[in-house]
């Protein structure tokens, strides 16, 4: 799909990669936006951004980490413009009633975190990150996602103990 080089790659390549990628990216952006139309519109947001910057990106194994990063950016952007608040509405169709409630108690645990803590979570235990893959997606030091990681623990353990108090 991309040129052997490395270098750049073609706009077929690109876009074939854009959509192979189109699910990610509104999953990343449902977690920070919290609305399904909200997530939608990041998505072209998202697409829009990255063909116009695909000329930017020199080494196409980068490619989801870059992606990423624009996500991550215009959930922000988008957060940003609106003010909106950050809560879920459940999903009153679902039959799996339990798994609802695991998810929105897990949901309500992680309000307390930072956006940057929040999406670290997200990506080492939804996602399936290594640390370093995180620590590269927001071209950070390793220690510094460890320490986000382990503080952000940290603060949904107290919430928790609180709330099962």
């Amino acid at each position: 799909m991309f040129r052997k080089s490395g270098a750049a790659f073609s706009d077929a390549a690109f876009e074939a990669a854009l959509f192979a990628e189109e699910d990610y990216v509104y999953r990343i952006s449902f977690i920070y936006l919290k609305e399904e139309a909200a997530a939608l519109e990041n998505v072209q947001e998202v697409a829009y951004r990255a063909w116009r910057a695909r000329k930017s990106l020199r080494d196409a194994s980068y490619f989801k980490t870059w992606l990423t990063r624009i996500t991550m950016n215009c959930a922000f952007k988008q957060q940003r413009a609106s003010f909106q608040l950050l809560t879920v509405e459940p999903n009153q169709t679902t039959s799996f009633e339990e798994r609802l409630v695991d998810r929105l108690y897990l949901e309500d645990l992680l309000e307390i975190l930072e956006p940057t803590e929040r999406s670290i979570v997200y990506l080492r235990y939804e996602e399936d990150l290594s640390l370093q893959e995180i620590a590269s997606t927001f071209d950070v030091p390793l220690s510094t996602v460890k320490s986000t990681l382990y503080r952000a623990l940290e603060k949904v353990r107290r919430r928790q103990k609180g709330m099962s108090l």
